[in-house]
């Protein structure tokens, strides 16, 4: 897989703009988490701690440090999606 350069300060189409995950985007995971569709659709578990979303902000900075940044922070269960192509 080639590796991706990823800009210091985020993509931006003046809009819109995608930037690295921060520390103080935790609460907001922890959040979103509690929502019962997230883990209905998603690998994301329930109850999603904070500690858990810390390991997830390291992670995907980590991974983007080396330039091997995931599709999408959350994936939908391999069973969801064979479901979705089946349709």
């Amino acid at each position: 897989m080639p590796q991706i350069r990823v800009p210091e300060y985020g993509l931006s189409d003046g809009r819109v703009r995608l930037r690295r995950w921060r520390e103080t985007d935790v609460p907001a995971l922890v959040e979103a988490a509690r929502d019962p569709e997230i883990p209905r659709w998603t690998v994301v578990p329930s109850p999603y701690s904070e500690t858990e979303a810390r390991a997830f902000v390291t992670g995907q900075n980590e991974r983007l440090s080396r330039g091997r940044p995931r599709r999408s922070p959350w994936s939908a269960p391999r069973s969801v999606t064979s479901w979705a192509r089946s349709r």
